[in-house]
């Protein structure tokens, strides 16, 4: 799953000099003006910080995105969780993603962990887990877009609607602009469809995407890597499109079950408070004694 390569190649060069009796003097300051021509040559093969490739076909797989008014996708990640002791675990799941633009859309997640389904169908989102019956929902502004709702869940929330960043890239104003490094890497086949794999470098976080060659570059493969955490905690999800589809306006409504209990979503300063009540609570509490 994970790949990785050097984009440095480190010339070294070993000079002996051996003197005998008789030998004729060597004439060291002949070697100057090479060895400093390496050093140039070497310097000057170095490769940029972003390479225009990648940019390229991120704009490229952003573009042909935006075309698209309706697709599906279906979805099998790996997502890394890191447990009190500082202990990194990974759990599986699948999923699926349905978009009409530019306002509506449905989402699903499970994991033998969680399960959440996500609704919006342009006015009211909606978060429902099966599990323990409970369901919450906010009213948006007339006119939402699905970008805009990913940022807004995101800033205000704290939640992250599943493959969010195909949502960012697949409409206007996807940025590059937080890019501070930018790779080719090379080839690679992911379920039948060969892909030009490409990583990227960002505030923390270190991301690959693997993008379809052809007239359709769909990201078929995401890697998401979080450098500002000392775990380094990975996302990895492999993606299977399903473009025109005509969902109906029913596939975006939300209608409860009958015993579902509807509560308030909490807002992200609220999780914070929690967080750290919890977190004075344990470094309370007493330690057991051998």
């Amino acid at each position: 799953m994970r790949h990785t390569a050097s984009a440095t190649i480190v010339l070294t060069s070993v000079l002996a000099v051996a003197a005998t009796v008789g030998a004729q003097t060597r004439d060291d300051s002949a070697a100057v003006p090479a060895r400093t021509k390496q050093r140039s040559t070497q310097k000057a093969e170095q490769p940029p910080a972003i390479d225009p490739r990648a940019i390229d076909a991120l704009r490229k797989m952003s573009g042909f995105l935006r075309t698209q008014q309706n697709y599906a996708v279906d979805t099998t990640g790996k997502q890394d969780y890191v447990l009190p002791s500082g202990e990194k675990v990974q759990l599986s799941s699948h999923g699926n993603l349905i978009v009409a633009n530019p306002n509506r859309l449905r989402a699903s997640v499970v994991s033998d962990r969680k399960e959440r389904q996500f609704f919006f169908d342009g006015k009211t989102f909606t978060m429902f887990s099966p599990r323990p019956n409970y369901y919450t929902s906010i009213t948006l502004p007339t006119r939402t877009t699905n970008r805009e709702l990913v940022e807004h869940l995101d800033a205000n929330y704290a939640v992250e609607l599943p493959l969010a960043d195909v949502l960012r890239w697949s409409t206007v104003g996807a940025s590059i602009n937080d890019i501070t490094r930018a790779t080719y890497i090379g080839t690679e086949w992911i379920n039948n469809a060969e892909t030009d794999h490409y990583s990227f470098r960002q505030r923390g976080l270190d991301w690959q995407v693997w993008i379809e060659r052809g007239n359709q570059p769909l990201p078929r493969r995401l890697v998401l890597t979080t450098t500002d955490d000392p775990a380094r905690p990975e996302y990895a999800v492999d993606m299977t499109w399903h473009l025109g589809t005509r969902p109906s306006d029913a596939v975006f409504a939300f209608t409860p079950p009958n015993d579902a209990m509807k509560i308030a979503m909490a807002s992200r300063e609220q999780l914070a408070s929690r967080e750290q009540a919890n977190k004075a609570r344990r470094t309370s509490q007493p330690t057991k004694e051998d």
